[in-house]
């Protein structure tokens, strides 16, 4: 696990988990990542709660190859206006990264 979120509380990288239980898996956490996999209605729920927008507080949680990131805290009373998954290892954002271009690339052929 990535030491940066070792500050959050200590169920909500638990949490993240157990909700994203394949994000130990590079390939299905780069296809998350890159639009080809979608998330279930409860991922997008845990997502949501980890903006503030529910009894959850603002939290980044990461668990395998994914990282939660709050954007935007400043005048919403410490919850984030919006989420995003990122890449919490190095082989996994070098993989989305070459799949994202590759489907810039293909994206501008047509």
């Amino acid at each position: 696990m990535n030491e940066e979120f070792h500050n959050l509380p200590p169920d909500a990288d638990a949490a993240f988990a157990k909700v994203f239980p394949r994000a130990d898996e590079l390939p299905w956490a780069v296809g998350v990542l890159t639009g080809s996999i979608e998330l279930s209605l409860e991922q997008l729920t845990f997502l949501n709660h980890c903006a503030g927008s529910g009894s959850r507080p603002n939290s980044e949680p990461t668990y395998g190859h994914l990282a939660v990131h709050c954007l935007g805290t400043e005048g919403r009373d410490n919850q984030a206006a919006a989420v995003s998954l990122l890449p919490a290892t190095p082989e996994c954002r070098r993989l989305a990264g070459i799949i994202r271009r590759w489907q810039r690339v293909l994206g501008a052929a047509k």
